[in-house]
């Protein structure tokens, strides 16, 4: 897979995306109805954006480029509060974790999105399988030599990003025996591994 293009943004600058299960009380499967949430939140947010992520049962809360971390812990307070709103008016729930212990993925709908129905195109069921949540932290640098000089500078602290991951020890009702589970879904992916290094 080629490398894609390095995006120059102003240094530390920080975007958070948190992917979120929309669940149905009282038995807590997942639920089809994220279209219908984003629907009911679009002109209410403010800050931010909430959006689809692979399937109807994924909500993303994406904060804008933010100057701090303050700045983003606003903009997701104010969006959480008006999804959760939403969700209790429609007798749904939001919840977060790795992965959902015990949905089915053949009951999975791929969202309407081109990139998710290009997906599903591509890859079939494994989209499907891909209904897994996690966080997503982009830190602005200057030059790609910045952002390798910061992931070298982080990676002291990866046994303290893999404690923090160790959240989806279910999946499709049986007990993975890994502390995280959800790496595992997306090596399946003929396109996932270490990208090739250019000259």
């Amino acid at each position: 897979m080629p490398l894609p293009d390095f995006h120059v943004s102003e240094p530390f600058t920080l975007g958070i995306e948190l992917e979120m299960q929309v669940v149905n009380p009282p038995g807590y499967d997942l639920s089809q109805d994220s279209s219908m949430l984003i629907d009911a939140v679009k002109n209410k947010i403010t800050a931010g954006e909430v959006k689809h992520d692979i399937t109807e049962s994924m909500l993303e809360l994406a904060t804008d480029v933010c100057r701090d971390i303050n700045q983003a812990a606003g903009q997701f307070s104010a969006m959480q509060k008006v999804v959760l709103q939403a969700a209790a008016d429609h007798h749904l729930e939001i919840c977060g974790g790795g992965t959902h212990p015990f949905q089915k993925w053949q009951r999975q709908e791929v969202c309407d999105n081109e990139r998710y129905q290009r997906t599903l195109e591509n890859f079939g069921y494994l989209i499907q399988q891909a209904t897994v949540f996690g966080q997503h932290v982009h830190v602005g640098c200057a030059s790609g030599d910045d952002a390798i000089y910061l992931l070298h500078g982080l990676s002291r602290f990866v046994p303290h990003f893999i404690a923090l991951s160790a959240a989806s020890p279910y999946m499709q009702g049986t007990d993975t025996r890994f502390a995280s589970s959800r790496p595992n879904i997306f090596s399946a992916f003929p396109d996932n591994g270490p990208m090739a290094v250019g000259q």
